[in-house]
């Protein structure tokens, strides 16, 4: 017939085999899903922290589901494939804070960087948390002084969209590396820093 393509029946997508595709499917599943870990600030470490290599159940004191997700060191189980499509990051202090504080968390955030490391493979982002935090403006002032308030109400996003996403394949071994480029004031420490990998996670039924 001359206009129309005829498709071999063995090329068509069998319609049983595509209702079987979502969330829970009978070959796998595909969810979203976000692997967090959290580093406890302490002005002495000038060496850094490595993220996403303490389990739960293991560390002094033991990690909970309050510091992190992850059930293995610094892996994607068998079976699972991570394509992480963002990064998130909360800033939490252990205890209420000054004045003279906030200044101390903006210089913590500006002299913080972060990136994701994969042995054998090229360090992937050197993100300073004022980028990764997503401020536009980190200035402190005293509560009687008179600016722009968008000056000094900047919007955290606290979400670092990635034009690229990473793809952690299954048993891949990752981390998030944080390295200070000045030591963190000593009234931080204590304070909490949660890094978390958004993204969409596929694993095999």
């Amino acid at each position: 017939m001359a206009g129309r393509t005829i498709m071999h029946p063995a090329n068509r997508m069998n319609p049983l085999l595509k209702a079987q595709q979502g969330t829970f499917g009978t070959g796998g599943e595909v969810f979203d899903k976000t692997y967090y870990d959290t580093l406890v600030l302490d002005s002495t470490n000038t060496a850094g922290y490595a993220m996403f290599t303490i389990p739960q159940g293991q560390g002094t004191p033991a990690k909970g589901y309050n510091l992190t997700n992850m059930i293995s060191q610094s892996q994607i189980a068998q079976g699972h494939k991570m394509t992480v499509k963002s990064l998130v990051i909360r800033y939490m202090t252990h205890a209420t804070i000054t004045e003279t504080s906030v200044q101390l968390i903006y210089d913590a955030l500006r002299n913080l960087y972060g990136k994701v490391v994969i042995p054998g493979k090229d360090n992937i982002g050197d993100w300073t948390f004022a980028e990764l935090i997503g401020a536009a403006s980190l200035i402190a002032l005293t509560p009687s002084a008179t600016v722009f308030p968008a000056l000094i109400s900047p919007q955290f996003c606290g979400i670092k969209h990635l034009k690229i996403p990473i793809v952690l394949s299954a048993l891949t071994t990752f981390s998030f590396q944080v390295q200070p480029i000045a030591a963190t004031a000593a009234a931080l420490d204590g304070d909490f820093i949660q890094i978390g990998f958004r993204g969409i996670l596929r694993r095999s039924s």
